[in-house]
């Protein structure tokens, strides 16, 4: 890579010290998620695309600790244990830990 240039500044974010974020890698379905600025547990999507921010999940009650996208960049999986469908702001499944 050479010759790079910043294409979009994203403002008002949460502090994050851990750098928690999670990238879609799908070239189809291109999205940044990191933590929501104004509550705990709550995740912003932005369209890397468009260069537009997408919507705001509130994912958790707790903070969140882990968020990854699946291959087809359309699901979010939270902290180990929601998976949204977020562009249909939908909770698609909640995992729990078996007796």
């Amino acid at each position: 890579m050479h010759d790079m240039k910043v294409l979009h500044i994203i403002l008002n974010v949460a502090s994050n010290r851990e750098g928690l974020c999670a990238l879609s890698s799908n070239s189809d379905n291109s999205y940044l998620a990191y933590l929501g600025r104004s509550l705990t547990g709550q995740v912003q999507v932005f369209d890397t695309l468009n260069l537009k921010p997408g919507i705001i999940i509130s994912a958790h009650e707790s903070p969140l600790a882990a968020m990854a996208f699946d291959m087809s960049g359309t699901k979010l999986a939270t902290t180990s244990n929601k998976v949204f469908n977020f562009l249909k702001i939908l909770l698609l499944w909640t995992f729990f830990k078996g007796n």
